[in-house]
């Protein structure tokens, strides 16, 4: 069963679909605190899944914008050679509280990452500055209710972060979860496109998901 797809002024209604589409696993390796770089993200993308970079692993933001140009000039360089990569994810932190929001959000408005992550609020903050380029937001999100306003705010696509999860780790079970966005998402009130799940014992896309995020198996594998 399918989620029911509402089109969006900015984006074609199947944006994500096609993101996703030429992924050779459906799989985005998860952004991990202290782990996660420019190189693992890169290595991730060459291998035909989504790689990630959280915003708060470059320790300023001047680290971080040295990394961004260099991954835009190296994915650059890769299509003029005809290399098929796959997109990458730049994970942000949207709480009030977060110092660094507003030139991390300029230098998302730079370097236009195809998919953009929020975390720890709402992702009403990005979403304008991203659907401007074309770009897709996701939301990470812990219960129903926060993947209900995440929805309401215009998102692309919701990351249920389940039991087990690492980082800002969730309490649902995973296939409740999913059972319950859809209930709601499947109505035609709903305005995402997408949903993904997120749980460290899950590593397939569960009944109506679409991908799966995982993070100690990509860690290993690195």
């Amino acid at each position: 069963m399918s989620l029911k797809t509402i089109t969006s002024e900015r984006a074609p209604p199947n944006a994500l679909n096609t993101l996703f589409s030429d992924l050779r696993l459906p799989v985005i390796a998860a952004p991990m605190f202290l782990v996660s770089g420019p190189e693992l993200l890169k290595a991730c993308c060459r291998a035909g899944v989504i790689g990630s970079l959280p915003a708060p692993n470059a320790r300023t933001v001047e680290v971080l914008d040295t990394w961004l140009a260099q991954l835009h000039a190296d994915f650059a360089a890769a299509r003029l050679e005809g290399i098929e990569v796959a997109p990458w994810l730049f994970n942000m932190i949207v709480h009030s509280t977060y110092d660094r929001f507003d030139a991390e959000l300029e230098l998302v408005r730079r370097y236009q990452p195809p998919l953009v992550s929020t975390a720890l609020g709402s992702p009403k903050r990005v979403i304008d500055a991203v659907h401007s380029y074309g770009g897709q937001v996701i939301s990470d999100v812990i219960t129903p209710a926060m993947a209900r306003k995440a929805v309401e705010a215009g998102v692309d696509g919701l990351i249920l972060v389940c039991n087990g999860a690492g980082g800002h780790t969730g309490h649902y079970n995973p296939f409740a979860f999913v059972a319950e966005v859809r209930e709601f998402l499947e109505r035609p009130s709903g305005h995402c496109r997408r949903y993904l799940q997120w749980s460290r014992h899950s590593c397939g896309a569960s009944d109506g998901g679409g991908l799966c995020r995982r993070g100690d198996a990509v860690y290993c594998s690195h």
